[in-house]
């Protein structure tokens, strides 16, 4: 894809999600091809006033070299920068999960400093791909097996749909510095392994996989959108907002097939937290486990954070305290 073209398509996904000009981005930029190749792109616009970010997590020998690449970048065209040291702590398990979060928190924090309405990472139809099967692996349903989505909340991914080879060629290209990460070889990490191990002998099987998984990802989305909408719709039949939080009524919830309680009672939790509750597996688990329990009277259990569910009778409760 040529430079136009990878600008156009930026400007495209940027404009259809809603950012608009003078938006001010907070751009996450790790020093690797794909990230620096995003902030040449908006950089080029001009439209905005970026932010570049940097969060350092410090575990690798060249971290702080990653770390003057970008510097540099951004003190050579006089964009503000921001670097952000993070500690994952000793443990050794979970590095992935705790390095995401960690990142996500900071980036968070220079938009709020910032008052950036936007967050821009550049996640790639490569990650897309890596992301789903690894999804998969775990058990995900619908939604996981959707992937990535282009925008979440104030986060906005505009390349996701490029792959990270067109963006290698374009910084070869136009001569881009950038850092190569060394952990992309550590076979310790599920992703590395899913990427250099398991999707080799996948393609094998199926030459089109990465295209025919990208597409299938927007199905799924597709899927998991109807069934958000109509879990709205059931979730006024089944339940409804009190003071006391969302009462569902469990004998019109059996009504409906599984899966639909599921996601009716997605929605109810996420009615309860007020659209800001991050929804885990454990959330909704906890209110499957009073709807099957023979008590009669179950009192509050806390699903996560300060979200609780109670059960009196045909009742189910879900409220914030």
């Amino acid at each position: 894809m040529e430079k136009q073209e990878l600008t156009k398509l930026v400007r495209r996904e940027l404009g259809r999600v809603g950012v608009g000009l003078g938006d001010v981005l907070v751009v996450a930029v790790s020093g690797g091809p794909d990230s620096m190749v995003l902030l040449e792109l908006l950089r080029k616009e001009k439209d905005q006033r970026i932010v570049v970010v940097h969060v350092n997590h410090g575990l690798r020998k060249e971290a702080d070299k990653e770390e003057k690449i970008v510097a540099g970048y951004a003190k050579k065209y006089k964009l503000e920068f921001v670097s952000r040291k993070v500690s994952l702590g000793s443990r050794k398990t979970g590095i992935e999960e705790r390095a995401r979060d960690l990142r996500y928190a900071a980036l968070q924090d220079v938009a709020r400093e910032y008052g950036a309405r936007w967050i821009v990472t550049a996640h790639t139809a490569d990650d897309q791909v890596e992301t789903v099967i690894a999804n998969w692996l775990r058990g995900s349903a619908v939604r996981g097996l959707g992937g990535i989505r282009m925008v979440s909340g104030n986060i906005v991914r505009p390349l996701l749909n490029v792959w990270k080879k067109e963006l290698l060629e374009y910084a070869k290209k136009h001569k881009l510095r950038y850092a190569i990460d060394s952990s992309n070889t550590n076979l310790q990490f599920t992703r590395n392994r899913i990427r250099r191990q398991l999707l080799p002998q996948l393609r094998k099987f199926n030459s089109h996989l990465d295209m025919q998984i990208l597409h299938n990802s927007r199905i799924w989305q597709q899927a998991d959108n109807a069934l958000g909408q109509l879990a709205e719709e059931f979730l006024q039949k089944v339940g409804e907002r009190t003071r006391a939080g969302v009462v569902l009524s469990i004998s019109k919830l059996k009504e409906l097939s599984p899966l639909m309680q599921v996601e009716v009672i997605k929605a109810a939790i996420r009615m309860a937290g007020g659209g800001l509750v991050d929804l885990e597996k454990t959330h909704f688990v906890e209110v499957m486990k009073l709807i099957a329990s023979p008590k009669k009277q179950v009192a509050k259990r806390r699903l996560g954070g300060e979200l609780f569910a109670s059960k009196a009778y045909d009742k189910i409760t879900v409220s914030q305290n």
